[in-house]
């Protein structure tokens, strides 16, 4: 396997938003854009998320810190999304090792 010349740009992409369904444990990974990296979201992610977000809001309650508002991922109904929970994994207070430790989604 060659050696990533570009390490800091992919260490940047790294997940920085996860939106679990409770229920089923189903999560779904965004970036710091706000854009929909996958719909399903790894187990190591989810685990992350749960233990070390830095701040964490309902969905519908998220687009007043959250904008622009992520896309809901397609397995999330309407009906569905007031039980979601939004998890930041990252804020200006994290550091660089906060980001190499953000399992990849």
């Amino acid at each position: 396997m060659d050696a990533d010349p570009f390490l800091h740009v992919s260490r940047i992409k790294k997940p920085y938003l996860v939106l679990i369904e409770p229920a089923s444990g189903r999560a779904a990974a965004y970036d710091e854009e706000h854009r929909l990296v996958t719909e399903e979201a790894s187990a190591a992610l989810i685990g992350f998320a749960l233990n070390r977000h830095v701040h964490s809001e309902r969905w519908d309650e998220a687009e007043y810190v959250c904008s622009p508002h992520p896309q809901p991922p397609s397995w999330a109904s309407p009906g569905q999304r007031s039980s979601l929970r939004l998890y930041w994994l990252r804020d200006s207070w994290s550091k660089f090792r906060d980001l190499l430790e953000t399992p990849d989604a």
